[in-house]
C-alpha cells in the first residue's frame, strides 16, 4: 500500500515538472514574441521628444525585423537629421539655460554648467516660488539644494574677497567653498535626473 502511494505521488509531481517546463517554455517564447517600436516611437515624434524616439529606435535597429523595415528606418534618419540641426541644438542648448533640465546633452551640459554659477541658482529658486504662489508641486530639495548653492557662492566671493587682504590665509575657505558648490551642483544634477532617491 505505501509503495503505491509512494509511486502515484512520484508520478504526480513528475506530471507538475512537466507541466511546469512546459508553460516556463511558453512563457520564453511569449517574452520573445515581436515588438513593433514604429507606434512608439512615432508617438515620442509627435510629442517633440526626438531624444527619446531616438534612442528607443536605435534599441531595435540592432534587429534584422526592424532594420529592414524602410518606415522604421526612415522615421530613426529623420529623428536624428532632426536632432542634429543647429537650431534644434541652440533651443535645447537656450532650454538648458533656462529650465536647467534637458532631453539631449547639450541641454544638461548648459543646466549643469549655469548651477555651478549663480544663475543657476536664482533660476531654480524662481521656478519653484511660481510652482508655489501658483499652487503646482514644489520640489523642497531642489528648492534646499539652490539655497544651499546661493551660500555656497557667497562663501565663494566673500572668501576670494578675504584671500588679497590676508595674504592668502583665507585660501583654504575658497577651496571648501568651491568643493561643497561642487557637490550640491552634482546632487541637484542627480535629482532632476532622476537618480536621487
Amino acid at each position: 500500500m505505501i509503495r503505491l502511494g509512494t509511486k502515484i505521488f512520484i508520478t504526480a509531481l513528475g506530471c507538475v515538472a512537466v507541466y511546469v517546463l512546459f508553460a516556463e517554455q511558453e512563457l520564453q517564447l511569449a517574452a520573445l514574441s515581436r515588438v513593433q517600436p514604429l507606434p512608439q516611437a512615432r508617438a515620442l515624434v509627435d510629442e517633440e521628444r526626438y531624444a527619446e524616439a531616438a534612442d528607443y529606435l536605435r534599441f531595435f535597429m540592432q534587429y534584422d525585423y526592424v532594420r529592414e523595415n524602410p518606415e522604421a528606418v526612415t522615421l530613426f534618419e529623420s529623428t536624428n537629421a532632426k536632432r542634429t540641426g543647429w537650431l534644434y541644438q541652440a533651443s535645447k542648448l537656450v532650454e538648458g539655460v533656462l529650465e536647467g533640465t534637458s532631453d539631449e546633452t547639450v541641454g544638461q551640459a548648459a543646466g549643469i554648467a549655469t548651477d555651478f554659477l549663480v544663475i543657476g541658482d536664482i533660476r531654480d529658486l524662481t521656478a519653484q516660488g511660481i510652482n508655489w504662489s501658483t499652487g503646482e508641486k514644489v520640489d523642497p530639495v531642489v528648492m534646499a539644494l539652490s539655497t544651499l548653492g546661493l551660500l555656497a557662492t557667497t562663501a565663494q566671493v566673500v572668501s576670494v574677497a578675504a584671500t588679497v587682504p590676508t595674504g592668502g590665509a583665507a585660501a583654504p575657505t575658497v577651496v571648501g567653498a568651491t568643493v561643497a558648490k561642487s557637490g550640491i551642483v552634482l546632487l541637484k544634477a542627480a535629482r532632476k535626473l532622476g537618480k536621487l532617491p
